[in-house]
Order: C-alpha cells, then sequence, then structure tokens
C-alpha cells in the first residue's frame, strides 16, 4: 500500500550513507511537470510546452531539486538554461517547493548557457556559476559538479512519458564527503548500469538506492522525505506593491482602462487589478510624496 502511495507523490529522498561516507539525494516526480506545463497552458505570449521539451525541464528540475536538498530552511537553487531554442528557469528550495518554466523561442545569435545560482544564508550575493550548456540535463549538472562544486559527485536523470503524455521525472546525486573511506568513483560502473526509473517504479526509491550501496543495510529510517510541489509565493498584494514604481500618468491610463491583467513571470498565474485599486495606488502614492 505504501509502494503505490509513493508512486503517486513527488518527493525528495536524502540519506547519509556514514559507514562509506557518502550523501546521496534522489527524486521521483510523477507530477510537478505535469502541474508546471497546466500553469502555462493558457499563456498568450508562449506556446503550449510540448512533452519533449516538458521532459527536458524535468530533468533540469530534477538536478535542482537535489542539489537544494543539501540545503537548509529557505536556502534555494535558481537555475537558467538558455539555449537558441529554448529559454528555461527553475527555481527550488530545500524545503520542496519548486517553480519554473521551459519555453520555446527563436535566439539564432544566442550563446547556450546553463546557469546555477545557489542563494544561502549569511551570503551577501549568490553563489553563481554558468557553464555552456550541451542541452543535455545529466550532462549539465555533472559538469556543474565537475567543475564548480569540486566533490566527487555522480548525476542520473531520467525521465518517462505516460500514454496520456504525462511526464515522470526520476533522478539521484551522490556525493562523496570528506570523510569518505571508499571513493565514489569506484562505484561509477555500478552506478552506470542501474536501472533507475523501472526499479523505483517497481520497487520503491528505497529499492533502488539499496542496489547501489549492496553492502550497506539501507532502511527506511535512514531516508528523510521532503515532498516536493510546483508552488509560487507570488500573490496579488505583491503586484499591487510594485505598481507604485509605474509612473502617475501610467497608473491613471490604466484605471481609466478599468484595470490591469498582471501575470507572474514565473508561474503565469494572473492578478487582475481593478480601476478602483489602482485610483487607490495613485492616492497613496500621492500622499508617500514629501
Amino acid at each position: 500500500m505504501q509502494l503505490a502511495r509513493d508512486r503517486t507523490r513527488d518527493l525528495v529522498s536524502r540519506c547519509f550513507v556514514d559507514v562509506l561516507g557518502h550523501r546521496v539525494s534522489a527524486i521521483y516526480a510523477p507530477n510537478v511537470v505535469n502541474t508546471m506545463r497546466g500553469k502555462w497552458k493558457a499563456s498568450k505570449e508562449y506556446t503550449p510546452i510540448d512533452t519533449e521539451t516538458a521532459r527536458l525541464w524535468g530533468e533540469y528540475m530534477s538536478g535542482a531539486s537535489m542539489l537544494s536538498s543539501f540545503f537548509k530552511g529557505e536556502e534555494r537553487v535558481a537555475m537558467r538554461l538558455h539555449t537558441k531554442k529554448l529559454d528555461g528557469y527553475v527555481e527550488s528550495m530545500s524545503v520542496g517547493e519548486v517553480r519554473g518554466y521551459m519555453h520555446e523561442i527563436v535566439d539564432p545569435g544566442a550563446t547556450d548557457v546553463f546557469e546555477v545560482n545557489k542563494v544561502l544564508y549569511g551570503a551577501t550575493a549568490p553563489y553563481k556559476t554558468v557553464l555552456a550548456a550541451s542541452g543535455n540535463a545529466t550532462q549539465d549538472w555533472q559538469t556543474f559538479y565537475d567543475l564548480s562544486e569540486q566533490t566527487p559527485t555522480l548525476v542520473k536523470l531520467e525521465t518517462t512519458a505516460t500514454n496520456d503524455d504525462a511526464v515522470v521525472c526520476c533522478g539521484v546525486t551522490i556525493q562523496e564527503m570528506p570523510n569518505a573511506t571508499v571513493p565514489l568513483l569506484d562505484r561509477r560502473d555500478l552506478f552506470d548500469q542501474s536501472v533507475m526509473m523501472d526499479v523505483v517504479q517497481a520497487e520503491g526509491m528505497l529499492a533502488y538506492l539499496s542496489s547501489l550501496f549492496p553492502e550497506v543495510n539501507l532502511t527506511k529510517e535512514h531516508v528523510k522525505r521532503v515532498p516536493v510541489d510546483y508552488y509560487c509565493r507570488c500573490n496579488k498584494e505583491k503586484f499591487v506593491q510594485k505598481l507604485f514604481s509605474v509612473p502617475p500618468s501610467d497608473l491613471s491610463s490604466l484605471a481609466n482602462e478599468g484595470g490591469v491583467l498582471l501575470s507572474c513571470s514565473y508561474c503565469n498565474a494572473g492578478y487582475f487589478v481593478t480601476a478602483p485599486e489602482l485610483e487607490q495606488v495613485l492616492l497613496d502614492k500621492h500622499q508617500q510624496q514629501p
């Protein structure tokens, strides 16, 4: 019954394999990508997201979610993929919140870029890494760890599409810790040969992780699981506050037109600001003037 329930839930599973000195993050997400597609389906600016584009976003999202799971609180990863044909974004918090998009574009002069920003407590600015994008999520995330983190790391990302084009994501990231007793790269052949999606769907994530560490008796008590959800913290109040930076003449014009519909660039949520609300912003701006 638990396995059947887990097949329908988006979860990041994290554990430490202490006897080997490795830390692990894994994700199984049958819903997040499809929620993202639904959010952007009504967009008037972008074409509907096709299945292959959605699968690609899901793989990059999985990598970002696993990286952020190593963080704490509301620390987050903000990742961008920009190529001649795609513009993608993922923002993932360690608490399991994810938002973003993947849009088809035409930008023949663009340089293909994969950018990762780590937003951490106590840092005055995000830790930014900019790399040439390959368009392959596993390769790009592996390159990120190899060049930026400089910690031995293995990454595997997979997606599949069901008969109704729903996208399911799966991924695992393993890092060697400073006190490792066994080099992680000694496990590469076992890692590369492992069949992730099939095992996770048939037997569960714990069974797959156990197959990667056959010499260790992993149990569910070793694994911390965090639900993952496509969620954006935008709201109407935040959009109204941004209107205070709009020139009064423009606000008056919008009020005369009966109001304005504002859309979130991260999740496509729409908020209609009425003429009376715009007039109140105008009044408040006037009262705030010295």
